[in-house]
């Protein structure tokens, strides 16, 4: 008998063997190796593959086993039987060692080529027929027929992802199980476990890679799960991948593959190549962000511009972008980078960029680890605003001019040039927006044409693209208005202008400027006044008038007063840095830590702020909290500041300190650049000599109007 006819039969004993009927107290059972696939070499590696328990009341002294099987697609397929033993009373055990194949006939030769060739029971349904006989009687002991099913044990299918597909970052993997041998209905199914490998299609410099070399690598995420199988009805199973247990975080844009591998409960291959499916490939779902605004070379309107891109998309993550900036389009220099930026928009807080230049911008997103999702988009670049001349343009008011220039950003340190026909007059170096006419400087001369240009310096050095304009010094006899307010003072709302009558004028030209110099008035009259209710309160405005014949007036600076809900206010103080790219800020006081009960809320347009008497009492020895937002043209936070203070003692008596009132003068003074100390001399109140110990009474009502300082 062939070693394959052996292995056969001793499969179906395992699987077919089962309580029969009993005759004359006798009655078998078995206990089997229990596998999902069962392998020729079982029968040699394993004497106990399968076993029958014999029982009995009476000893029988020749006693054996005959069986017949046959499936349904082969017909009759093994007749025999064990050798003859003796059967004892109680239990005899009989293992697959005990039956040697002498006495076995094979009834289909077709049947068992087939089983030598896939090295297992072909898929059928098969009945075995067994007794037990005493050889010496002829008669049968106990008998049974039993149906057994035998499909062929097969690998895990792969279902989703789709090979090819797209998926979120945490992809839910999902497969069909294995179809394992048949069993009988009272035995246990089968446990299988899984397990579940996903694997980078690139290397660690992002080259792709074939599945080959993929798969020769270590997976990325690897994960196990044991269920149970029942018979030809596998399960559907799933897993999803688990960043925290994984190697590292799926990256969007990219691409993996991933299979299936199944073993059972003896840790067997279940199926072939190895108990392993298909591999599948897969791409993590990512659209990149999209750059909207400046593009085009577009020129930006501030010095500190907002960066706007539509957002990228992408499933599971939460996403942050990297934004970098550069004068050179292959980005060979990063001027700036800014990180973790939340949503899509940014206001440029890096260090100055240069008025009238082309910069370059590119925007990657990342996660909240810092890892990038995807490239870097394609660079789109913009160009800074020209430096803005205000005074003089075209004609001067005075042979002694003063020069006024709208602040470009954080610098704060220019340099003036005068020239005349193209040679230098003389140059200076000035602190914020304006430069009087140079002491020890002659006059300029009357009727003449003049240039001057104006320089941004950074570190002591030129920066960006200069601007220049030329002007018309008056004749000897020609007059200029004469502005009579406001001119120095907080201006109440609405703002009345008032200035001098010229002599042979009809028609002037009033334009007032805002803080930036941008022009927010600009008003023909034939009055020598004008009242302009539109202006916003505690805010610095420029303002001039041209006549129709005769010179312009000088420009004269005036501040709005405060809102009048602000005016009567406590000696409480609240001062702040300010922050790049505000236009106003959004202040709020607290009473946690966690600032979630606030307690009153109002905005500010200066970096400095005094508690009003009509907001809430605060409470003598508590401790507050406050924020204060920085906010963007269109209402956007662009940053914030926080601090605490304690009320040590009842409002009134609040002391202010020097430092305090220092930074209050600045930020009521913000054309007053590189002040490292300051002190007050003298104050006057519309043009009146005041006592300098009513400073914080004055700056707290915002009528303050000139302050001398060193």
């Amino acid at each position: 008998m062939r070693r394959s006819q052996v292995w056969l039969l001793g499969l179906l004993f395992i699987a077919g063997m089962a309580e029969g009927k009993v005759l004359l107290q006798v009655d078998v059972d078995y206990e089997m190796f229990r596998t999902a696939s069962f392998t020729m070499e079982d029968w040699d590696n394993n004497p106990r593959l399968w076993c029958l328990h014999i029982r009995s009341d009476s000893v029988v002294e020749r006693a054996s086993v005959h069986f017949t099987l046959s499936a349904e697609h082969w017909g009759k397929i093994l007749h025999g039987r064990s050798p003859i033993f003796r059967m004892d009373i109680g239990t005899t055990i009989k293992c697959n060692r005990d039956f040697p194949t002498k006495y076995w006939k094979v009834e289909n030769e077709d049947f068992e080529q087939e089983v030598r060739r896939l090295q297992r029971l072909p898929e059928d349904t098969y009945t075995l027929s067994f007794e037990v006989r005493d050889e010496d009687t002829g008669s049968r002991l106990a008998s049974s027929a039993e149906e057994i099913y035998i499909v062929s044990p097969s690998a895990p299918v792969l279902i989703s992802p789709p090979d090819r597909g797209s998926v979120g970052l945490v992809p839910t993997f999902q497969w069909r199980g294995c179809r394992v041998r048949g069993v009988l209905r009272r035995e246990e199914p089968l446990q299988i476990t899984y397990t579940l490998r996903v694997y980078r299609m690139f290397d660690e410099g992002g080259e792709a890679l074939s599945l080959e070399e993929a798969l020769g690598r270590d997976p990325v995420f690897e994960e196990h799960l044991t269920v149970p199988e029942e018979g030809g009805s596998p399960g559907t199973h799933s897993l999803s991948f688990d960043p925290g247990r994984a190697v590292e975080p799926l990256r969007p844009g990219m691409q993996y593959a991933w299979y299936v591998q199944a073993v059972d409960e003896e840790g067997r291959y279940v199926g072939e190549n190895e108990g392993r499916s298909q591999a599948f490939q897969f791409a993590i779902a990512f659209r990149p962000p999209q750059p909207l605004s400046p593009v085009g070379g577009m020129e930006v309107t501030t010095p500190s511009p907002q960066f706007t891109w539509n957002e990228a998309q992408v499933v599971g993550a939460q996403l942050f972008y990297r934004l970098e900036v550069s004068s050179e389009p292959d980005f060979g220099e990063v001027y700036h980078r800014a990180e973790d930026i939340s949503g899509g928009s940014y206001f440029y807080d890096g260090p100055p960029l240069w008025p009238g230049t082309a910069y370059y911008w590119r925007v990657q997103a990342v996660d909240a680890s810092g890892w990038p999702m995807g490239d870097f988009t394609e660079p789109e670049y913009f160009h800074t605003p020209l430096l803005r001349l205000l005074e003089p343009v075209e004609r001067a008011s005075s042979l002694k001019p003063t020069f006024i220039w709208s602040q470009y950003g954080s610098i704060d340190v220019y340099r003036v040039v005068l020239l005349q026909e193209g040679e230098v007059l003389w140059e200076e170096e000035a602190y914020g927006s304006q430069l009087a006419h140079p002491e020890g400087r002659p006059p300029l001369e009357p009727g003449k044409v003049y240039t001057w240009r104006l320089y941004a310096l950074y570190r002591g050095r030129p920066v960006g693209a200069y601007r220049e304009v030329s002007f018309n010094t008056p004749a000897p006899d020609a007059r200029a208005v004469t502005l009579i307010a406001p001119v120095d003072v907080v201006a109440e709302l609405p703002v009345h202008f008032r200035w001098e009558p010229l002599e042979g004028a009809q028609v002037y030209v009033l334009q007032v400027f805002d803080g930036e110099g941008v022009q927010v008035l600009l008003k023909e009259v034939r009055e020598t006044s004008f009242l302009a209710g539109d202006l916003v309160p505690g805010r610095m405005y420029r303002w001039q008038v041209r006549p129709d014949l005769g010179l312009p007036s000088e420009m004269a600076t005036f501040y709005t007063a405060a809102p009048p809900e602000m005016q009567e206010v406590t000696d409480i103080l609240f001062t702040w840095d300010p922050i790049p790219g505000a236009l106003r800020y959004r202040f709020t006081l607290y009473y946690d830590r966690d600032l979630s009960r606030p307690i009153w809320t109002t905005t500010a347009y200066r970096t400095v702020l005094f508690y009003p008497a009509a907001a809430p009492p605060l409470e003598a020895g508590r401790t507050y909290y406050w924020r204060v937002q920085g906010l963007g043209a269109d209402e956007t936070a662009v940053g914030e500041s926080r601090g605490e203070f304690q009320m040590a003692a009842p409002p009134g008596a609040y002391k202010m300190s020097p430092e305090e009132l220092g930074r209050a003068i600045r930020a009521f003074l913000p054309e007053q650049k590189g002040l490292e100390l300051i002190s007050v001399r003298r104050v006057t109140v519309d043009g009146k000599p005041a006592d300098p110990s009513e400073v914080l009474r004055l700056l707290r009502t915002y009528r303050i109007v000139a302050v001398t300082v060193e």
